[in-house]
């Protein structure tokens, strides 16, 4: 019993040591990757990996604009860098591994910060990114260049909606009176000839 006690608590262990080890992995998308600039940093002791597998693309050629302080290795042949045939049957790369040097004297300007830029020629694009020499603690150790077709849509939130205003009914006016003047009483007047009939009149010629 307490054999087994070790030994699930040793693999707990090793399983706990292993999540707390991963170093995050950089993600971009192929347009993202083409429109903007990228800064990308190559972590002494640990290297880069820029991982083309996504996209379907075989990297043809690499160049580095100073390659003082950098080296790189591919899972693949490369093209040769002269010669015509940019199809050639050796461009077969789809990861390049990045690592730092010590700094070698060539006779090239370099920056200040040791930064250079590196350029991918693929079987359909370019691809140019800025990589930096750093040191310490990585934050992540390769980028994964993926399909536009695998970026994920937009989240939509639901609109909300507007209250809903109800108009009270208006009361009704009140009844109006209307007065309606009653037909007056006729009055007679008696003449000699015969009866006369007229309106009721404020004389005093009445019935």
């Amino acid at each position: 019993m307490l054999k087994k006690t070790t030994i699930i608590a040793a693999f707990l262990i090793l399983t706990s040591a292993a999540k707390a080890t991963a170093i995050p992995i950089r993600t971009v998308y192929e347009n993202d990757a083409n429109s903007s600039a990228i800064e990308l940093k190559v972590w002494k002791g640990y290297g880069l990996t820029i991982n083309l597998m996504s996209t379907g693309e075989t990297i043809k050629q690499v160049w580095i604009g100073d390659p003082s302080r950098f080296a790189f290795t591919s899972n693949g042949g490369l093209c040769p860098s002269s010669g015509g045939d940019s199809e050639c049957a050796g461009g077969k790369a789809t990861v390049i591994f990045l690592r730092q040097i010590d700094p070698i004297d060539f006779p090239v300007s370099t920056s200040g910060d040791g930064s250079t830029q590196i350029t991918l020629l693929t079987s359909q694009k370019q691809y140019q990114f800025k990589i930096v020499p750093a040191t310490g603690n990585p934050a992540y150790t390769s980028l994964v260049v993926k399909s536009d077709s695998d970026r994920p849509l937009p989240i939509t939130r639901p609109r909300t909606p507007l209250p809903l205003t109800v108009e009270k009914p208006q009361p009704a006016p009140p009844p109006q009176t209307i007065k309606v003047p009653l037909p007056q009483p006729a009055c007679c007047r008696f003449t000699p000839q015969s009866w006369d009939y007229a309106k009721w009149c404020d004389s005093e010629e009445r019935c």
